[in-house]
């Protein structure tokens, strides 16, 4: 989930908006992915920075 939320944040700011939803995405869809509190919140930071832009 770590690697998937710094893959997303990566391409989010080399301006790859929709790669790093898909992995935003990915990290949210995760089975029990709630219950990894931080990556979880980040994912959905993330995912609402692509998608606001």
């Amino acid at each position: 989930m770590d690697i998937r939320c710094r893959l997303g944040q990566t391409y989010a700011t080399a301006g790859r908006l929709h790669e790093g939803r898909e992995q935003y995405l990915a990290v949210l869809a995760t089975p029990g992915a709630e219950a990894h509190i931080f990556e979880y919140a980040r994912a959905e930071a993330g995912l609402a920075t692509c998608q606001a832009t």
